[in-house]
């Protein structure tokens, strides 16, 4: 498994805007980010529920504010903060 930062630019308040996810690939982090944060927002952070493999995001973009979410994967060969995330309103 690999870990990765996931980020979207499509925010508002009310909103997540960043995760740090473990998954296999890019696209798997992704998925799993829009199912958790996007598609079903107060749904538990725990994705055992979520089918990620099985997404359709012509029918489950049930959403007001679709977001887009983009992954990185984190370098773990040195000190670093991963996620700082702040949005006061």
């Amino acid at each position: 498994m690999k870990v990765w930062l996931v980020k979207t630019d499509d925010i508002e308040f009310d909103m997540y805007q960043g995760a740090v996810i473990v998954a296999p690939t890019k696209e798997k982090a992704e998925n799993i980010a829009w199912a958790t944060f996007t598609k079903d927002p107060w749904m538990s952070i725990n994705v055992e529920g979520v089918d990620i493999n099985r997404l359709d995001f012509s029918k489950d973009s049930k959403v007001d504010f679709p977001q887009k979410w983009h992954a990185q994967e984190i370098d773990l060969s040195e000190e670093k903060i991963i996620l700082g995330d702040y949005k006061a309103g």
